[in-house]
Order: structure tokens, then C-alpha cells, then sequence
């Protein structure tokens, strides 16, 4: 099970600091003390940067009735506040069929569609969700002590700039193993049904998510 005070301790291993077998989460030091400060930044760039199955979350969301789009759809649905990166949008609770690139617009803390409620799955920073380091399968655990470590860095070593780029090279591709991981444990996508498909079954609608 994946922890914080383990993640740290891989993180300062990474930069080949002494001090991280021994630490504790409230140790008073300098390299606990730049891991803290930087780890909420972290964790919510491996968050943003996955479509992360552990931290998968998905809601129905009613429009907002104060918010009047200003052209082009009918509804705004604001984003949830744990909300950090989008998996799946569809006017289905299977969402199936989903979205396609015309049927909605992404602006700022808003959805905007032609339909309500909207179904979204979206990656988590909830306690319950993506903030749980329980949850974190260790490969992608990986990529967050990489991160931390890279952020840490320039507090806590006096590496060069030749191992800086070193170490940002290792946390990029620690991030790309953590990503192809979890897409191959993600089923595969149903393909969305051809235009004439739909209008044989009367369902060429943009007002259902589909362009006629």
C-alpha cells in the first residue's frame, strides 16, 4: 500500500539523500521540509497528466440554472471541485454513446452541451479518490516520487544542470510507464456508431451528441 512517508523516502533516494531511511512525515528538516512544500503541486501534476483508472470518479451533473451560455448550447454544467482531468463526457449514464469533439465545448470551470444532466468521468482529487495514496497503484507511485524528487531537487542536492536533465528525462518517462500501465488495464473503447448508422435509427441529432 502506497503511503506518504513512502513516497518520500523513494524520493529522496532518488537524489541519493542519507537521510531517507530515517525520516518521518513530520521530520524537521530541509528535504522533508521542500517535499511538503511542493508536494500538493505534485501530486496534482500526475493527477492532471493521467487518466488514471484509481482515481476514476464519475457523476451526473445538473445545468445551471443562473449560468445562461452566451451562444451556441443550451446548458453550462460547472465543473466539479475535485475535478482534475476529464476520462469521459455523454448525455448516457453508460456513457455510450460518448460525446464527439462538436457536442459540447470545454471553457474554463464550465461544460457547455445541449443537454441535461451531462455525465462525466473524471479523474479525482478527493480524499476518497486520487487524494487516497492508498489507492495509487506503485507504478504510478513511481512517477509521483519522481516528480517530488525533480521539484525537490535544487533545495536539497547541488546537482548540475547536466543532471537535472537527467533526472527530468527519468521522471518523464516514469510518468509515460505509469500511463501506458493504466491504459492497458482501461477496457477497450466501443467505437461510436457511424452518422448513417444513427440516422437510420432516427438518432442523427446534435441535440443527443452526434453532428447530423
Amino acid at each position: 500500500m502506497t503511503t506518504k512517508l513512502q513516497v518520500y523516502k523513494n524520493a529522496l533516494l532518488l537524489l541519493k539523500e542519507s537521510s531517507a531511511l530515517t525520516i518521518t512525515v513530520s521530520t524537521d528538516s530541509v528535504a522533508v521540509n521542500t517535499l511538503n512544500a511542493v508536494y500538493a503541486s505534485a501530486l496534482a501534476f500526475v493527477l492532471e497528466n493521467g487518466k488514471w483508472n484509481f482515481a476514476a470518479r464519475s457523476v451526473s451533473i445538473e445545468a445551471e440554472t443562473d449560468v445562461e451560455p452566451a451562444f451556441g448550447y443550451d446548458s453550462a454544467f460547472e465543473k466539479p471541485d475535485d475535478y482534475c482531468n476529464l476520462i469521459k463526457i455523454s448525455a448516457s449514464s453508460t456513457f455510450y454513446p460518448p460525446f464527439d469533439s462538436g457536442a459540447y465545448v470545454d471553457e474554463g470551470n464550465f461544460w457547455y452541451a445541449n443537454i441535461d444532466p451531462l455525465y462525466v468521468s473524471y479523474v479525482s482529487n478527493h480524499a476518497s479518490y486520487g487524494g487516497d495514496l492508498s489507492l495509487w497503484p506503485q507504478i504510478v507511485a513511481g512517477a509521483l516520487e519522481h516528480e517530488l524528487a525533480f521539484r525537490a531537487a535544487p533545495s536539497v542536492t547541488s546537482m548540475g544542470e547536466q543532471a537535472m536533465d537527467q533526472l527530468e528525462k527519468k521522471k518523464n518517462r516514469a510518468l509515460l510507464k505509469a500511463k501506458s500501465w493504466d491504459a492497458a488495464k482501461q477496457p477497450p473503447e466501443q467505437l461510436a456508431p457511424s452518422r448513417l448508422a444513427l440516422a437510420r435509427k432516427g438518432k442523427a441529432s446534435w441535440r443527443e451528441g452526434w453532428w447530423p
